[in-house]
């Protein structure tokens, strides 16, 4: 896992937690590129895609633009939502388990398995 960002300032510790919406983020890729994403080289991607996810209407339009292999949960606190994927190619892992007694904890590597939940 390749780590980018100014390492002489901060390493960007995962969950990424907003402390003003509530947001959580949990990251595993690499923007190569983005319409709606603008990283620099000393910045770090995941920082970046967060930031971007706290001030947008549209969470789908914001990972649509990305290129770049990924996988992610991340949860919207004012919806109650929690969002996951992985990018189109499954480059990434996102593994499900669906618990046996019901108490509604899961994960997935499967969009199929997680269509039919």
């Amino acid at each position: 896992l390749s780590l980018r960002g100014d390492y002489d300032h901060q390493i960007t510790i995962q969950p990424l937690i907003c402390e003003k919406t509530g947001n959580i983020l949990l990251w595993n890729g690499e923007i190569f590129s983005s319409d709606l994403i603008k990283i620099n080289i000393n910045e770090n991607d995941s920082a970046k895609l967060f930031e971007k996810l706290n001030e947008t209407d549209n969470i789908y339009k914001v990972f649509e633009s990305i290129k770049g292999p990924y996988a992610f949960v991340f949860y919207e606190k004012k919806s109650n939502n929690i969002f996951f994927s992985r990018d189109r190619f499954g480059r990434r892992s996102l593994l499900i388990n669906v618990s046996s007694n019901n108490d509604n904890k899961f994960n997935s590597n499967d969009i199929q398995y997680c269509l039919t939940l």
